[in-house]
């Protein structure tokens, strides 16, 4: 099947069940590109991620984020991954206690503690390691920044910023994208 008739066909399937026509989110497209999640007939249909899965990983993000709380020094990071941990925790057991699990709630309780994380990340940085961490994902960008609009070259620029705060606390990541 060519993927054309395969994404007009979870369309349509979309349009029936709802009724009308209907934005599809990136999280929707991602789902779609995951064929046998789509066309496993076993499938709890008010899902789209097999609930083991996510069970999965939300315990191996606990985990890790407990991990790095139990490690990390620095004062205000231990509050956020301790809170983010508590947080996590919670939605781990409500979901694993649903009988329909809301995905889309789910995501946006995830993100919501990726943004506390991210925010801690940030601020927790020295000035000499703001300085240090710019000056080397900007020398990365650079051959890019010609080619980029500045909206674009700055979300690259603190995505990549964000993602070596992450590896350099081992803090991970929480969004279904990243099952």
């Amino acid at each position: 099947m060519n993927y054309f008739s395969y994404f007009s066909e979870i369309e349509d399937t979309f349009i029936r069940r709802r009724g009308k026509h209907l934005w599809l989110s990136p999280i929707d497209w991602a789902l779609m590109e995951r064929a046998q999640e789509v066309q496993a007939e076993d499938a709890d249909r008010e899902s789209p991620f097999p609930r083991q899965a996510v069970l999965e990983h939300l315990g191996r993000s606990l985990d890790q984020l407990n991990q790095q709380w139990k490690r990390i020094s620095k004062e205000e990071l231990d509050e956020v991954l301790s809170r983010a941990a508590k947080l996590l925790s919670e939605i781990k057991d409500d979901y694993e206690s649903t009988a329909q699990p809301d995905a889309r709630k789910l995501e946006e309780s995830l993100t919501g503690i990726e943004r506390l994380l991210n925010d801690a990340l940030r601020s927790s940085m020295s000035t000499e390691q703001s300085t240090e961490l710019e000056k080397e994902i900007k020398q990365q960008l650079r051959p890019y920044r010609a080619h980029m609009e500045k909206a674009v070259y700055q979300q690259t620029f603190d995505n990549l910023l964000l993602k070596r705060l992450r590896e350099q606390y081992g803090v991970p990541r929480l969004s279904l994208f990243y099952l």
